[in-house]
């Protein structure tokens, strides 16, 4: 059984990047395929507790992973860059970014920890990810 912590938190983020934002301060979602950059583009892993985000092109994707493999915990679409400042902060100098819907709200939460910006994914994550639930498949066979 998941800790509740997991089933929540993606369901909160995703409510939080369909709600509607008229404020398109640093991107704008142009229909015709223009990218969506913002200042959390990248690859961002916290190396000690095994969790990594891809941030690029208006998605998130989270993921979970060791030496030996690579579980994508959840994916999600934004618009602008506003909405990804409901729940990641970045520090002073840019060096890293934090997550705190787990932990809170951004004007109250816990210490989080912090995901440093990497130039590629892990090499468990090189091939792509397995979905969590097909790996829960696999070892309920086993």
């Amino acid at each position: 059984m998941k800790p509740i912590y997991q089933l929540v938190i993606p369901a909160v983020m995703l409510t939080l990047l369909g709600c509607s934002d008229d404020d398109k301060e640093s991107s704008v979602v142009d229909t015709s395929g223009t990218v969506i950059e913002t200042k959390f583009d990248g690859i961002w892993l916290s190396e000690p507790y095994g969790k990594g985000l891809k941030i690029s092109n208006g998605s998130i994707e989270a993921f979970d992973y060791t030496t030996n493999f690579c579980l994508l915990d959840f994916s999600t679409g934004f618009d602008t860059e506003s909405q990804l400042n409901d729940f990641l902060s970045m520090s002073s100098q840019q060096s890293e970014i934090y997550l705190f819907s787990d932990y809170g709200t951004s004007e109250f939460h816990a210490p989080t920890p912090p995901y440093v910006k990497y130039s590629q994914l892990p090499a468990s994550c090189s091939n792509g990810y397995e979905k969590r639930w097909e790996k829960m498949d696999t070892l309920a066979i086993l």
